[in-house]
């Protein structure tokens, strides 16, 4: 993204002309939500029902931030910054901020669940309580 907004292609290799649009996908605070480190004693997502992020969350909201922010300057330095509009969305809905009801990928199924078929509401609702269902065929897996 700075490369193009610096008039380069995306790599900075030759120049380019500037986009009139352009787009970024950070999908860094949803793995924050859901991360299990084992190995690094890393756990994401919230401590609390108030929504306090966990350290490792946290860094991850803190590096989409800078990350805007990088933008944000850039765009300044050349002069496009009052030329822009800048519109930041979330993606809600995939973890809820309650510790417990959180699944977190990939170990939080039972291993007797995983990858089991369900046709009924109620036997999905046993199984996974997490889950919502929508349809009316299910699969309970991470």
């Amino acid at each position: 993204m700075l490369n193009w907004i610096d008039g380069k292609y995306h790599d900075g290799s030759a120049p380019a002309p500037v986009p009139n649009l352009f787009g970024m996908n950070f999908q860094s605070v949803s793995v924050g939500e859901k991360l299990v480190e084992k190995s690094l004693g890393l756990t994401g997502g919230y401590v609390d029902v108030m929504g306090t992020p966990s350290d490792s969350l946290l860094a991850e909201i803190q590096y989409v931030d800078g990350a805007i922010g990088q933008m944000v300057t850039e765009l300044k330095n050349h002069g496009l910054l009052d030329s822009t509009l800048i519109i930041v969305s979330a993606k809600h809905g995939q973890s809820p901020i309650d510790p417990s009801r959180v699944l977190r990928i990939p170990g939080d199924v039972p291993p007797t669940n995983r990858h089991r078929r369900f046709s009924r509401l109620p036997e999905l609702a046993r199984a996974c309580p997490w889950r919502r269902p929508t349809k009316t065929t299910f699969r309970c897996s991470g």
